[in-house]
């Protein structure tokens, strides 16, 4: 039956009938998965997926066409691909670009750069609150050293206004993070992805160390103004000086260490720093009332009577005198303003603003009562032609005289002068 031989001039069949040949892209995507499969957390791993992502490419370019199948196991696999990269299989990933030269398109061979622009923009709030809290922390910090240096040059500050721009300035610069990332690396079990975040909590832990030492400066300067206290009680008027200007510094609002620096030069004998430190005690105060007293004192010892006369007048506005250092104060106002009125030659105001000195005197300590208004008070009577009155007060003010007072050094000689004069004139 001819009819059923074949054709001697077809191939002999063997076997099966043999399948079309597999396009090209398929082995690729295959060596592709079988990398992936094998990729682990190292550089030597993530060479030889990249390499099979290569050829994956070239036989893309190669098939002209990509059925959906084989482009939806394309994009499962790149998709592993940017899940199972992590940063150390990326360290040495730019060593490879140098080697091999791929075109910017090859996605894969840049995962270290899309990784680290993923984890700046995710660390961006971190480092802008590190940022902040760099700004607000370094001249804290360094406000807080330049307090404490009693002295220090100008050129503190200028240092640190060029330190707290460069270091503000670092976390948010590619060199600044760089920097502080090559630092936290040698933490101890910290991961790269708590970096930003470490950095901000010690950026947070620094901030409010210096806010709290901030808060305490002036208890600090209350602790250096009462040891100056201290060591004027003890003569020490070196360490005095040095513990008030502390003080001041510590706290530029503490009027009454200003006004203990004020007396510390007068001790030393500089009655023009005393006169400025008054002065600031005064624009930081305008109730201290201590400080108008030895400000108008000083005054009528330059032969500025005038001043004298209305700086005192405005403490006595503002000193009531009910009891304790407000009622001593108030003598001394009293007493120092009379002086002033006797030295512009007026002596029925001095006679009234003294009396009123003198009648303070029952109510307070012994210790407290000077010879300076029976003094001035006992000259007025004698302008004013009552010599019983001023031989009684210049008894008195030989009662309170203070010799190691420098104001009253020569007043024994004057007060027996005047008592020897007065008694001879007695009929």
């Amino acid at each position: 039956m001819t009819d059923n031989l074949a054709d001697p001039s077809a191939p002999a069949a063997a076997g099966k009938p043999s399948s079309p040949p597999r396009p090209p892209l398929a082995p690729a995507l295959e060596r592709y998965q079988q990398a992936l499969d094998g990729l682990a957390d190292t550089p030597a791993t993530l060479l030889p997926a990249l390499l099979a992502r290569d050829q994956v490419e070239a036989a893309m370019k190669q098939s002209g066409s990509l059925p959906a199948e084989q482009a939806q196991q394309m994009l499962a696999l790149d998709r592993r691909l940017r899940k199972q990269v992590t940063g150390p299989a990326l360290a040495d990933l730019s060593d490879g670009r140098r080697t091999f030269h791929p075109p910017e398109a090859y996605w894969w061979w840049f995962l270290d750069q899309a990784e680290e622009k993923r984890r700046e923009e995710r660390d961006l709030i971190w480092v802008l609150l590190t940022g902040t809290l760099m700004a607000l922390t370094i001249p804290l910090a360094l406000e807080i050293l330049r307090r404490l240096w009693v002295g220090a040059p100008d050129a503190v500050s200028i240092f640190g206004t060029l330190l707290t721009v460069l270091l503000t300035a670092s976390p948010l610069t590619k060199r600044g993070r760089e920097l502080a990332q090559w630092l936290l690396k040698r933490v101890p079990s910290l991961k790269p992805r708590f970096h930003a975040q470490a950095m901000a909590a010690m950026a947070f832990i620094a901030f409010v160390t210096v806010l709290v030492a901030w808060l305490l400066l002036p208890r600090l300067a209350v602790w250096y103004n009462n040891r100056g206290y201290d060591a004027v009680r003890s003569g020490n008027l070196t360490d005095a000086q040095r513990d008030f200007q502390r003080a001041v510094a510590l706290d530029a609002d503490m009027a009454v260490g200003y006004y203990h620096l004020g007396d510390v030069y007068e001790e030393i004998a500089q009655p023009d720093e005393a006169l400025a430190w008054y002065q600031r005690a005064l624009e930081h105060d305008l109730n201290l009332g201590a400080a108008y007293n030895n400000l108008g004192r000083l005054y009528i010892l330059r032969g500025k009577p005038e001043p004298a006369v209305q700086i005192l007048q405005a403490g006595l506005r503002r000193t009531s005198g009910e009891a304790g250092t407000d009622l001593a104060t108030r003598y001394r106002l009293l007493s120092n303003l009379g002086w002033a009125y006797y030295a512009l030659e007026q002596p029925a105001r001095a006679q009234d603003v003294l009396e009123q000195a003198v009648a303070l005197e029952g109510k307070l300590d012994a210790a407290l009562m000077s010879a300076v208004p029976h003094y001035y008070l006992a000259l007025a009577y004698e302008m004013l032609e009552q010599p019983e009155a001023a031989i009684q007060q210049w008894e008195d003010s030989l009662r309170y005289l203070d010799s190691d007072d420098p104001d009253q050094v020569s007043w024994d000689e004057t007060i027996h002068t005047h008592l020897a004069e007065l008694r001879e004139e007695k009929p």
